[in-house]
């Protein structure tokens, strides 16, 4: 599970980054963009996941909500994914803007054809806080408590 560092841009002494990586659990390339804020070079940090919404991409929060200067002033990092596997030409994931390719839902599909690539929830719980703790953004796994009532996600 090899990271490769797309961007880095120093943003309030913080760095915002967009990593991308094979994922096991979508078969196919994602992205995923990471605040660091000044503290997490010395420090422990609260993580927060940003799950956007229908037709984003990882960019869409990090470039639009200008939230970095309240993360670096109170030592949050924050993991905005991808929001859907993209590119993994099942059939009709690109007939409609709201199902498919860019559909924020955060589950895991059962049926044919969608549950081979489309299973946000398990890429979200287990894939991209796995790739954290390869930062070592995020201490010990045992530590790490997840919690989804809808599409809320909280780390700590």
């Amino acid at each position: 599970m090899a990271l490769k560092q797309v961007s880095s841009n120093k943003c309030f002494e913080g760095f915002q980054k967009v990593f991308e990586h094979d994922s096991a659990e979508l078969k196919c390339k994602m992205k995923f963009g990471i605040y660091l804020p000044p503290k997490a070079e010395t420090g422990k940090c609260p993580v927060l996941y940003w799950l956007s919404g229908l037709t984003c991409t990882e960019q869409n929060f990090i470039t639009k909500a200008g939230f970095q200067q309240a993360a670096a002033e109170h030592g949050l990092i924050v993991v905005a994914p991808d929001t859907s596997p993209r590119g993994c030409n099942v059939e009709g994931e690109d007939e409609s803007w709201d199902f498919g390719t860019g559909a924020g839902f955060y589950v895991d599909a059962t049926e044919d054809p969608w549950k081979t690539n489309y299973r946000m929830y398990s890429y979200i719980k287990d894939e991209v806080t796995l790739l954290l703790l390869m930062l070592g953004r995020v201490k010990g796994y045992g530590s790490v408590i997840l919690f989804v009532p809808s599409t809320k996600v909280c780390l700590r």
